[in-house]
């Protein structure tokens, strides 16, 4: 490997950490700097790749998310025996295929790379993915191997991990576990460690969701910052009765009330009493705060 190829496979690698440790503009600029190499192996690809989908996957940026070759790169590493390249990119692109959508094709893709992981060590986001997206007996199957790595004295990443793979397979209900106290747990390890996603992803679990939001905010991580502020959105507006809360999305959405009271064939007064009255619920002095609410909601 020449001394380009080394530098790009060393920007790679610490973009990954970057993105663990909060720094997201730094991994992209690590990122972008590893792209631009024009000496590309096989291993160099799977690096950049990796780093790019956790940092995606971190940072909430759809754009680091597309999966464009990454099933072929996965193929071929399947295929020839790669294992180091197989939970490398393995893990994380699984993982973005589960923030996708795509459950089925996660799940698939974490039982090939199952049977490839000699061991926990390097492949965390694999590890973690199979909790959120694997199969049952896949999920069982890795459990086992990072309760043997948690076992060493010293191995304070598998203890969070461990941690956080059993609320993740606790909330399926695949494992028998309290969710709240093995979060906390892992928070706290991954905290010490210096992850702050993860420690806020842990937290979230564990129902701290003020916790996990703060961290989110200060990491700028948008994905998950929108979720729970949708979900307090809809925890919020749920004093509302149906009829409100259908005015109160008109409302929101800019229409006045005799727009709203034509859409839902009501008089304008009982358009304005609905208004009010969901303000006084929940607490708002204008319609602008009711249309922020909501459309975090949405």
């Amino acid at each position: 490997m020449g001394p380009v190829a080394g530098r790009s496979l060393a920007f790679a690698a610490s973009a990954f950490e970057h993105s663990l440790r909060g720094d997201f503009a730094t991994a992209a600029n690590l990122l972008a700097r590893a792209g631009n190499a024009s000496e590309q192996s096989y291993a160099i690809h799977v690096h950049i790749k990796s780093a790019q989908f956790t940092l995606g996957i971190c940072a909430g940026d759809e754009a680091y998310l597309r999966g464009d070759d990454a099933a072929s790169f996965l193929h071929y590493g399947v295929e020839h025996g790669m294992k180091l390249a197989s939970g490398l990119l393995g893990g994380p692109y699984a993982w973005a295929l589960g923030l996708r959508g795509d459950v089925d094709e996660a799940a698939a893709w974490i039982r090939r790379i199952a049977k490839a992981l000699p061991g926990p060590h390097r492949f965390l986001f694999a590890f973690l993915a199979a909790a959120q997206y694997g199969r049952p007996s896949d999920v069982v199957a890795m459990r086992r191997v990072v309760v043997e790595a948690a076992s060493r004295p010293q191995d304070r990443v598998n203890k969070a991990a461990l941690g956080l793979f059993d609320a993740f397979a606790a909330q399926r209900g695949i494992v028998d576990s309290d969710v709240p106290k093995v979060a906390l747990d892992a928070a706290s390890a991954f905290e010490t460690i210096g992850w702050p996603w993860l420690a806020a992803r842990s937290y979230e679990l564990a129902g701290e969701s003020k916790r996990a939001l703060e961290t989110y905010r200060a990491l700028g991580a948008l994905r998950d910052l929108r979720r729970i502020e949708a979900g307090r959105a809809g925890d919020t507006t749920a004093v509302l009765s149906a009829r409100e809360r259908e005015v109160a999305e008109l409302v929101a959405r800019g229409h006045s009330n005799d727009e709203v009271a034509q859409t839902l064939h009501i008089s304008p007064r009982t358009v304005e009493k609905h208004v009010s009255s969901a303000l006084e619920k929940l607490k708002l002095r204008s319609r602008v705060q009711l249309g922020r609410l909501l459309a975090g909601g949405r």
